[in-house]
């Protein structure tokens, strides 16, 4: 439990500083919707930065890895939850996210990838299964 309260301080604080919206929690699942993509892009460099620098001297099964996948859509609004096609993309790329790694579709990259301050590594197509 300490795990997952340390994950959602770390999170909730990154996406309060880029006016994030949380539509959804499930444990240590979230879903956050930001109006510009480079916000998302920027909350998620900050909280992993900061779950690294909380997790220095703790062992290994103390340390926390989050995956991040950012992917550009329109979603609809519904009771304050997210639904949508680009919703069940971004579900589906949990596997192809690393841990400790961050992953953004083709359009979030082609959108930002000037504004991008960290290193982008081609991953390739997924399969949609």
């Amino acid at each position: 439990m300490s795990l997952v309260l340390r994950h959602n301080a770390a999170m909730d604080a990154a996406i309060s500083r880029h006016h994030g919206r949380l539509a959804k929690s499930m444990g240590d699942g979230y879903l956050v919707d930001f109006p510009p993509a480079l916000d998302a892009a920027r909350t998620a460099v900050e909280a992993q930065d900061d779950l690294h620098r909380a997790s220095e001297g703790l062992a290994d099964l103390e340390r926390l890895r989050i995956r991040v996948r950012i992917h550009l859509c329109d979603v609809l609004e519904r009771e304050g939850d997210l639904f949508g096609p680009g919703v069940t993309i971004a579900r589906r790329l949990c596997d192809a996210a690393p841990a400790g790694g961050i992953l953004v579709t083709w359009g979030v990259y082609e959108n930002k990838r000037t504004q991008l301050t960290v290193p982008v590594e081609a991953i390739g197509p997924r399969p949609w299964s």
